[in-house]
């Protein structure tokens, strides 16, 4: 009996490969980004990058994202291939199969899919983990190290975490498929959806929320209340969307049924009443279609931003070369007016000389607060010195003035350095790997949001495949099929790009100001990424319309759109 499930769970993923290939693929390419996170977080070479801690913790972050993504995503698409085998089942069960039977059906062609998806992915992620480290190490300023290598507890790591996933699908699978009786199995791929009520209610709610979220990032002028309330307008946005489009959406197609010009028309009657049917399914996969399209745009425009900007962050924090600080307190073991300053003066320059670092504009001042009695005395200056004789300067005064017995020699209480060039390197690893990962994060998001749509428009296609043949039946022509699927096509498809973009712009101001806590104040250059990341997107967004509006002619009449 065994032989007879293998074969079976074989036969069921080849007839349904069009549905099966994207799920494996998209598996396949999320395990390995899953790899290379892991792969380049346990790199040793991040601890000879400056920052590379916070490089490390973003990588590390970043795994975490992609691991719980992957879960609700694979969850999202299984249910399709799941429901596209409900017919397959429930003819196995009129044909005498139980339960039992069934689920080692399921457990076979989940174990084919798990071990196929993370083959592909795990040999995908090995060959391109190095190109990633090098990648990083590019942006970074990192040391590129040649020699090849294998990350085992990466490797163990990836396949752990979905081995649990497709685990949980399995379960699921049994769920879909044990609670449901034979007739439903039957008909499961037939069984459309009742037709969906306006809900103007629902629909102003979301309306509502999505303004409230707009006035809260236009209106909002402290950078710190932003950091809050960005959560808060994040929520709303996400609530306020789905609303929007599950209530909002069957409000508008009834407007337009009701429309008779518009309506009773070849290339919109029958795409205007398909949408309707199905709206309160489309509107929820729109929406996330949406929301993936707007973190999309707001982390890549966010962190290209902050990477090609990290000159001005730097030189808007760090005025000069370097800035040397003591602190006097005036208490019972030190006078802060009687602070040695040109001994420490005296120092500073020696130590200056003998790094290859002589100062440019040295500028210096000594202030006592009367109030405390404390004072400070702090000396700026400039040089013309490369990043490394800085970099070695600011080693030299740490080494110098942070210990104890500095301190009760020259009676200052605390020391503070700050070298430009320090925290340029700091700077290129933190944003460098904010860079890093929203590209990765970025392309994983284009892709689910890509498998969405093309699930949904390819399942809906093979619903739609013998209305169509009726339509033409009655004299409905190939042009006129093309015109209708184009018209749903479009709306289905760009609603989403076009709310996205909305969302975009009201958030700019909000974002813009959180920006500004990393030293950002180049508005310029973030409405310009802003700008070409939303140009690029929409051209590879167009691309995928394209491609799926001529795989969905090809099912419903056998012609390409055009």
């Amino acid at each position: 009996m065994r032989a007879l499930y293998l074969r079976l769970a074989a036969d069921g993923i080849r007839r349904e490969r069009r549905f099966y290939l994207p799920f494996l693929l998209t598996a396949a390419g999320v395990s390995a980004v899953q790899y290379i996170l892991f792969f380049l977080a346990g790199d040793v070479g991040l601890d000879q990058i400056s920052g590379g801690a916070t490089l490390r913790a973003i990588l590390q972050l970043g795994s975490f994202v992609i691991a719980a993504f992957a879960a609700l995503f694979l969850f999202y698409t299984h249910a399709f291939l799941t429901r596209r085998r409900g017919r397959e089942f429930g003819l196995y069960s009129v044909l005498g199969m139980g339960k039992r039977s069934l689920a080692s059906i399921l457990f076979w062609e989940t174990l084919f899919s798990f071990v196929l998806s993370l083959s592909i992915g795990l040999l995908a992620g090995a060959a391109l983990a190095k190109l990633a480290e090098l990648g990083l190490y590019r942006i970074t300023g990192g040391t590129v190290n040649y020699s090849l290598r294998l990350s085992g507890a990466g490797l163990g790591e990836t396949v752990a975490i979905f081995g649990v996933i497709f685990l949980l699908l399995f379960f699921d699978s049994l769920r879909r498929t044990g609670l449901a009786d034979t007739v439903t199995l039957t008909k499961s791929e037939s069984l459309g959806e009742k037709p969906p009520r306006a809900n103007p209610i629902l629909g102003v709610l979301g309306l509502l929320l999505l303004l409230g979220a707009y006035a809260l990032a236009i209106t909002i002028k402290d950078p710190i209340a932003a950091i809050g309330l960005f959560f808060l307008a994040v929520l709303m946005v996400i609530v306020g969307t789905y609303l929007v489009f599950i209530a909002g959406s069957v409000l508008l197609c009834r407007l337009l049924q009701r429309n008779k010009r518009y309506y009773y028309k070849p290339a919109h009657f029958v795409s205007v009443s398909s949408m309707a049917f199905r709206m309160k399914r489309n509107g929820a996969g729109l929406a996330s279609v949406c929301i993936l399209a707007t973190m999309v745009l707001v982390m890549i425009s966010s962190t290209t931003c902050l990477y090609f900007g990290e000159e001005d962050v730097v030189r808007t924090r760090y005025p000069e070369d370097m800035r040397v600080e003591f602190v006097f307190w005036d208490d019972e073991e030190t006078d802060a007016a009687a602070a040695d300053t040109d001994a420490l003066r005296a120092l500073v320059l020696a130590e200056a000389a003998d790094a290859g670092a002589e100062p440019i504009d040295f500028r210096e001042d000594f202030t006592v607060y009367p109030k405390s009695g404390n004072a400070r005395y702090i000396c700026t200056f400039d040089t013309a010195a490369d990043g490394d004789a800085q970099t070695a300067l600011w080693s030299a005064l740490l080494r110098r003035f942070r210990t104890d017995e500095a301190k009760e020699q020259y009676g200052y209480a605390q020391f503070f350095c700050d070298s430009r060039a320090v925290a340029r390197g700091d700077f290129y690893g933190s944003f460098g790997g904010l860079f890093f990962l929203g590209i990765l994060l970025s392309s994983v998001f284009i892709c689910a949001a890509v498998l969405i749509l093309y699930y949904k428009q390819i399942t809906e296609a093979a619903e739609d495949a013998s209305r169509f043949a009726i339509m033409q039946k009655v004299g409905m022509t190939a042009r006129e099929i093309r015109r209708s699927v184009n018209s749903q096509m479009l709306t289905v498809f760009f609603l989403p790009l076009l709310l996205a973009g909305v969302h975009l712009a009201c958030a700019f101001p909000m974002i813009a100001k959180l920006l500004t806590l990393f030293g950002m104040y180049n508005t310029g250059l973030f409405a310009a990424t802003t700008g070409v990341s939303f140009a690029v997107f929409a051209a590879l967004y167009a691309l995928v319309w394209r491609v799926t509006s001529g795989a969905y002619c090809d099912i419903v009449g056998g012609t390409q759109a055009t």
